[in-house]
Formats: C-alpha cells, sequence, structure tokens
C-alpha cells in the first residue's frame, strides 16, 4: 500500500481522501484453547497440568482519527493431574477477566483498564506439592541419562521385582500370548529386572474428558495356567489384580525417580522375631501330609508364600534348628494379610 506521501506527490490536484474514512473492526472468538503440559520423563506418558481459556472475545477498533480501541474478555482455569486418583483436581477455579485499552492518535498517550467479576479463588493442596516436587525430582534425574541407552547408563524407567514365590515370564503391554517370543523376559524368583518402554503414546488431550491410556504388563508364571494382563505400572500404589482363580498383589512405588514394580502373593510372612523361623505349607490341616514348599526367615525379614499356594493350603511355622516341633497349621488365607 503506498504511503500518505507517496499519493500526494502523484497530482495536486486530486484530493486524497483519508485511509480509515470509517471505523475498521477486528473481530476474535474462540470457544476454547486448552494448553497441556505432558510429563513424559522417566518413561511416564502422563498429563501434568492444564490451562484453558474459554469464551475468548477480542475486538479491536480503528477509527478514523487513527486512536484505537481494544476490548477483551475471557474465562480461565487451570487443573493439576492427580495420576494417584487418575483425574484432574482444579488449582484455580473459573476466572472471569476484562482489559480495555485505547490509544490515541499518533500513540502519543493510552491507557489500560483490567478488571474482574470475582475474586481469584486458587486451590493448593499438599498432593499438589508431592507432585510438583516428585516431577521435579525426576526430570533433575532423567536429565543425567539424557543421550544415554538403557544398556549404556545406570537408570532405567521401571523395575520389575519377582516376591511372587515362583518364577516369572514378562513382556510388554497386555495380551494373552506375547507378540514374539523374543520380547519376553524371565524372572527368577527374587529378581529384579530393569525395562522401558520404546514408543511412548501420544495423548489426545483435552481436559475432564480426555481419555488416558497407561502403559501395562502381562505375566505368566510357572506352574500358573493363567496369565496376569493389564498389570499397571504408572500409578503408584497397591493393586490387586485377578489371576483365575487367585489373586496377585502388584505394589508400585518410586526409588530415585524409577517405577518399582512388585508382584507379589497375597500371603506376606515377616519374622519379627530375633531367631530366624521356618515355615512350611502343607495341603493338610493335621500336618502329616507332605510339605509342598518350606523357608526360613532371618529374624526381622519377610517374605512370600509362593503365589500358586495361597489358596486352600496350610501354614506351620517353628523356630529354625529343628530342635521345636511346628505349630498347630492354620488355614493360609485366600484375602491378603500378613
Amino acid at each position: 500500500i503506498a504511503s500518505m506521501m507517496e499519493r500526494e506527490d502523484e497530482d495536486p490536484g486530486v484530493v486524497v481522501a483519508p485511509y480509515w474514512s470509517c471505523p475498521t473492526t477486528l473481530e476474535l472468538r474462540s470457544d476454547l484453547i486448552s494448553l497441556c503440559l505432558i510429563n513424559d520423563c522417566m518413561g511416564w506418558t502422563v498429563p501434568f497440568a492444564t490451562a484453558t481459556a474459554k469464551s475468548l472475545a477480542l475486538d479491536v477498533l480503528l477509527r478514523p482519527d487513527m486512536s484505537i480501541l481494544t476490548t477483551a474478555q475471557v474465562t480461565t482455569d487451570a487443573s493439576f493431574y492427580n495420576i494417584m486418583n487418575t483425574c484432574f483436581e482444579p488449582i484455580m477455579e473459573p476466572w472471569t477477566l476484562k482489559v480495555e485499552m485505547t490509544e490515541s492518535p499518533g500513540r502519543v498517550s493510552g491507557q489500560t483498564k483490567v478488571t474482574a467479576e470475582s475474586r481469584i479463588e486458587l486451590n493448593i493442596s499438599e498432593m499438589h506439592m508431592r507432585g510438583v516436587v516428585q516431577t521435579v525430582e525426576s526430570w533433575l534425574q532423567d536429565s543425567k541419562t539424557w543421550g544415554e541407552t538403557l544398556e549404556q547408563g545406570k537408570f532405567a524407567p521401571y523395575r520389575l521385582r519377582n516376591e511372587a514365590g515362583v518364577p516369572l515370564t514378562f513382556w510388554l503391554g497386555s495380551s494373552l500370548e506375547p507378540p514374539d517370543a523374543s520380547v519376553c523376559k524371565g524372572l527368577a524368583s527374587g529378581g529384579e529386572e530393569p525395562f522401558q518402554f520404546s514408543n511412548k503414546r501420544v495423548l489426545q488431550a483435552r481436559q475432564r474428558d480426555m481419555s488416558i491410556e497407561f502403559h501395562t504388563l502381562s505375566i505368566r508364571f510357572e506352574g500358573i495356567v493363567d496369565v496376569l494382563t493389564h498389570v499397571p505400572v504408572d500409578i503408584t500404589g497397591v493393586h490387586m489384580l485377578p489371576l483365575g482363580e487367585l489373586r496377585a498383589v502388584a505394589e508400585i512405588h518410586n526409588d530415585s525417580g524409577s517405577k518399582i514394580i512388585a508382584i507379589q502373593s497375597t500371603f506376606k510372612i515377616y519374622n519379627k522375631t530375633s531367631t530366624a523361623v521356618e515355615a512350611a505349607v502343607t495341603n493338610d490341616a493335621s500336618g502329616a501330609a507332605a510339605c509342598l514348599w518350606s523357608e526360613t526367615f532371618a529374624g526381622d525379614f519377610h517374605g512370600c508364600v509362593p503365589l500358586h499356594l495361597s489358596d486352600s493350603k496350610f501354614l506351620r511355622v517353628r523356630p529354625a534348628g529343628g530342635a521345636y516341633t511346628y505349630c498347630i497349621p492354620f488355614k493360609v488365607p485366600t484375602a491378603p494379610v500378613t
């Protein structure tokens, strides 16, 4: 567009009309703008927080005298994703903000006016603070492994610990059979195996109605026909998982930025005495039947009855060394118990 001076030089006899002989208006409308921060370190792919702008209205009025009037109105809110409860929790309640700016001709002076229909309400809880601290610690730990592979570095985002009392085989994903035999990994009783997911899932992020897909494992135990599928590895806590007529326990916690997934039997034995204790499982309440399993637990030590023996079996204990007889056998409960 030619400048005003160029047009005046064309023909002094021509009266040049101003560029803006009538007001010019620019309007912008948006129902929803959403920003979602994703925590993708340490092998995770889960939301961290979201911020939204709703009912956005922006109007820019350019008057013939070259003055500008800008008005805007928007309703904003922010939420924190609680991974323990797998839901969004509001940090900032919906808040409507109005802004009005005026500029005089030639932008010699201006005025800005900001108003709100209500006060800002912020929700800060202990869980929010824990989540922030945990995420920052994970980011710092994750930064130490940038440029390294799982084999080259000592850090692994996940570690599977076998506390089920029997050897197991596991593979990534949720399926009754592994997609390929080469992806299966064996793990002896009491062993621990690091692993990671090579492909991170893409989240279709939308606040409050977004569908989250977590990483999962599938596990097959030696001597048990049924396969344990849909083992969650991203959600910390204790999870009861169905395994045919049996049940398994997945205890998941964070340790130095890694997720430790401990697969356990539903029956734990804690030796709180100062001497070693022998524990044995039989089929008979009288104790006359052959021993199905026995283990010696040192003082202040614990372990699990094998997973396949935690149903319709009997347990008996005695001080180690053979100088004492076993106690009266008692039934191994199917519900989780210590």
